[in-house]
């Protein structure tokens, strides 16, 4: 454009001093000629050549600003096309620096809609298919109806258990130990003392009848299997398992020193339920927040024709404190008393019993919770 512009002044200067010389060296000219045609006539002679001369420059201007006149055209027709190029260019690149600008936000907009009860659905949804062998046709993967019955009385879910393909392994390990736990409760009681010391362990099974030997053996192989235990032998002749568990595993030192119980009682329940052909929505280990801010993890949660059953296990001893703190949350959740438990797996039948009329919750223990919570879900469907 710059170019153009220089060529543009070159062509105006050109024509504006051109028509000085002509002008000059027409009326010269005209008045010589004017003298040699006329020498007698002098100054008229004169004046007639620089009248033709005069006429001639002024027939000159008109010739040049009809030339200006075009070039001027020409010139700004050229400028006018290199303009609308720049205004197509500078166009072009605005329109990109906008989608580049737009496309952040559009991001930002969007991430949010994907994120409604982000923990909730991901901690639930993938069990289903992993555990289709209880025919969990009836299992809802979907828990809405249970966290709305929980938003009623103002009880939120912060998070629940989040499914793992190790929970397949841990379940069915849990089944096997806690089916059996009468004959397995020795050798388990082992196998928590030498996590503890960290050192290998030897089990006598000299003096056991022919099932205790099976299903001891089996179950350690079991665990070796799956990596609980780091080695295990048996030696047949001395009838003496000898074996060590695998140290520094969290994950595995939380199973096997009580998180087994709460895995058995989830899959008795959920198999149960199963069998009856009820439909149901569960959480596994819920953080929830009362009313009053104060926070509590739960165990189980199950949803039956839309009552609540909540289940607590526990494998050790329970104090009286622990106790009424059950009975409090009880009541905050508004659980009739059928539907609320505390499964305990060393309590006795006449402790259950009496704890039950003592306390403000059901007591069981891991030989009678299938009962009361099959009684405690026909119930529900009766009603």
């Amino acid at each position: 454009m710059a170019l153009q512009s220089l060529n543009f002044r070159n062509s105006i200067t050109k024509l504006s001093f051109t028509p000085g010389l002509l002008a000059g060296a027409i009326t010269l000219c005209c008045g010589v000629t004017a003298s040699l045609l006329l020498p007698a006539s002098g100054i008229r002679a004169a004046l007639v050549g620089s009248t033709v001369g005069a006429a001639g420059v002024t027939i000159l201007r008109k010739r040049q600003e009809q030339n200006v006149k075009q070039i001027v055209e020409t010139h700004l027709e050229s400028y006018l096309g290199v303009i609308n190029g720049e205004v197509i260019t500078l166009k072009n690149q605005f329109q990109q620096l906008q989608g580049q600008v737009k496309a952040p936000a559009q991001i930002q907009i969007a991430q949010p809609q994907i994120k409604p009860q982000p923990v909730i659905k991901a901690k639930i949804s993938s069990q289903s298919s992993s555990q289709s062998s209880h025919a969990d046709n009836t299992q809802s993967t979907n828990v809405a109806d249970l966290i709305a019955w929980l938003n009623t009385r103002n009880v939120k879910v912060e998070s629940a258990h989040e499914f793992l393909p190790i929970d397949d392994l841990f379940d069915n390990l849990a089944v096997i130990l806690g089916e059996d736990y009468t004959i397995l409760e020795p050798l388990h009681y082992q196998i928590i003392k030498s996590l503890q010391t960290g050192r290998k362990f030897s089990f006598n099974l000299a003096n056991s009848s022919q099932k205790s030997v099976s299903l001891c053996t089996q179950f350690c192989q079991n665990l070796h299997n799956q990596s609980l235990l780091d080695s295990y032998y048996y030696d047949k002749k001395q009838k003496v398992i000898h074996a060590a568990p695998q140290i520094g595993k969290a994950e595995i030192t939380q199973f096997l020193n009580g998180g087994w119980f709460e895995r058995f009682v989830y899959k008795k329940v959920a198999k149960l339920l199963a069998a009856q052909g009820l439909q149901y929505q569960y959480l596994r280990n819920p953080q929830i927040v009362f009313p009053n801010g104060d926070k509590f993890e739960l165990d189980l949660l199950f949803l039956v024709n839309n009552e609540l059953i909540w289940i607590e296990c526990k494998s050790g001893q329970q104090s009286s404190s622990a106790l009424k703190s059950y009975c409090e949350r009880r009541r905050t959740l508004a659980v009739p008393k059928e539907k609320a438990f505390l499964v305990g797996l060393k309590l006795s039948d006449v402790q259950t019993a009496s704890w039950t009329e003592l306390w403000d919750i059901t007591v069981t223990n891991s030989n009678d919770f299938l009962k009361r919570i099959r009684s405690a879900v026909r119930c529900s469907t009766d009603s």
